[in-house]
């Protein structure tokens, strides 16, 4: 191996990629627009539902409270950005409508009365998600009148009783206290909590990092056959060795941009989300993503490449590298919901043993403190690295290459 040869190599693949333009574009544009798009589409498609609740008043005494109850839902829907269109009728619905309440007779007086149970009756559409939204805020809201109906029943009867009594300590005895700690024991900072939220969607941000990752290795020696160039290229008098680095690089170069470009999309997304989700980002933070980034684009490209070597023909390569982004989406999606250090011992140690699972615990170590756990996460995907091209080496058969289908 010597460095001209790579070198050579090198700029060969970067002047290739550079001409397919429209691959290129597609590759720094996905993850650049990919979060964001994804905001969009969810906050844009979300905001434009219209839901709408029927509130059906049999009990004539109670009109006063179902025009609360309607007011206090638009606004509390309205405030989670839901739309909402209401209606209150003694009739019953002309049509069916996506939740109906019914407020049945002596709902007021069982209401008033001290010892009474007032009952709503809620009916909300199958499968729809808005649907489902403004269902919870009815409860809440439900809830906040019960409340109030409560401390009135106390009142009523601390008089009758004689005495004085406090309806909100009467009836929430116990204060909880809530507090939040680190792997260490040490407590956790306001910033901690809000970059433990953050990390998360970096985590699954790695998956748009992986796939042109993917894409570019794999063509890195299809595309070769598919331009008639493979046969040229093993018959010149570079060194196995110098070809396979030069590719490899060739993909960390673009891998880098890549990062950047996904950070640059987080950056997009997150301005956009993190004043109603509770978000933080810190230079700090956004710093490590970048070289998580490109570090696991120079871990998974030699990761395909004996893959790609290997394999009999173009369609298995293809499908083999299909199957490695499928385990990768599987990492970072699992990544929103689950906390690896949390899992059984076996579990946690299988999904160390994937190579993708350290790129996400890089960033999980370092939002709770444990810098060093961070940095040998980071190792870890060298020492991939490092082993992947080993076997790349072994793999390496330009016979194989030329014949395969």
């Amino acid at each position: 191996m010597r460095i001209e040869e790579i070198k050579a190599v090198l700029w060969k693949e970067l002047l290739d990629m550079v001409r397919d333009r429209r691959a290129l574009a597609l590759m720094i544009i996905v993850p650049l627009v990919g979060l964001p798009l994804m905001a969009l589409l969810a906050g844009g498609l979300s905001s434009a539902q219209l839901t709408t609740v029927y509130i059906q008043v049999n009990d004539t005494k109670s009109f006063g409270i179902a025009e609360w109850l309607g007011e206090s839902i638009v606004n509390a829907s309205e405030q989670q950005g839901l739309k909402v269109n209401l209606t209150v009728s003694s009739g019953p619905p002309p049509r069916v409508y996506d939740i109906e309440i019914t407020i049945p007779r002596g709902f007021y007086n069982n209401l008033t009365a001290v010892d009474g149970v007032a009952t709503l009756v809620v009916r909300v559409m199958v499968g729809s998600y808005a649907a489902q939204e403004v269902s919870n805020i009815i409860s809440s809201v439900v809830s906040q009148l019960s409340s109030q109906v409560v401390d009135s029943r106390v009142d009523s009867l601390a008089r009758m009783a004689g005495i004085n009594i406090s309806a909100e300590r009467l009836l929430n005895p116990i204060v909880i206290t809530t507090g939040y700690i680190l792997p260490s024991g040490k407590a956790a900072s306001a910033q901690q909590v809000q970059l433990s939220l953050t990390v998360r969607l970096l985590q699954f941000s790695l998956f748009f990092v992986v796939n042109p990752a993917v894409v570019l290795m794999t063509d890195a020696f299809l595309g070769e056959k598919e331009r008639k160039t493979l046969e040229v290229l093993l018959a010149s008098p570079l060194s196995g060795t110098s070809l396979l680095v030069g590719k490899l690089l060739s993909s960390a170069v673009m891998g880098l941009a890549i990062a950047v470009a996904d950070s640059a999309g987080f950056i997009i997304y997150f301005l956009m989300l993190a004043s109603s989700a509770g978000l933080r980002l810190t230079p700090a933070l956004l710093g490590l993503n970048m070289v998580d980034s490109a570090v696991l684009v120079l871990m998974t490209s030699s990761f395909i490449m004996p893959i790609v070597l290997r394999s009999p023909s173009a369609r298995a390569a293809q499908a083999s590298a299909y199957a490695l982004l499928m385990v990768a989406l599987g990492i970072y999606f699992s990544a929103l919901f689950v906390n690896v250090g949390s899992l059984p011992t076996a579990i946690r140690y299988t999904l160390m043993a994937i190579p993708f699972t350290e790129a996400s615990l890089a960033l999980s170590n370092y939002v709770v403190g444990q810098y060093l756990m961070a940095a040998l996460d980071i190792i870890i995907m060298v020492a991939f690295t490092a082993l992947f091209v080993a076997l790349s080496l072994k793999a390496f058969n330009p016979e194989r290459l030329v014949t395969s289908r």
